[in-house]
């Protein structure tokens, strides 16, 4: 099991390793159920969480649906 934060304990649905610009590798999982998608560190810190839009966060109707 890679960390400890209880957010890991939900179901993962996709795994995604890359390295981004600064040359740092990260781990991407996609957890359907709590509709996230959270960006882990290789010690197993979640760096950020990334949530489903709600629906209103743009100035445009049809992305909003």
């Amino acid at each position: 099991m890679l960390g400890s934060d209880p957010r890991l304990k939900d179901n993962i649905h996709g795994i995604v390793v890359f390295k981004n610009k600064a040359g740092e590798t990260t781990i991407a999982v996609a957890q359907n159920d709590a509709q996230r998608v959270l960006i882990i560190g290789l010690d197993g810190s979640v760096k950020q969480q990334l949530d489903a839009p709600k629906g209103g966060e743009f100035k445009f109707d049809e992305a909003n649906a």
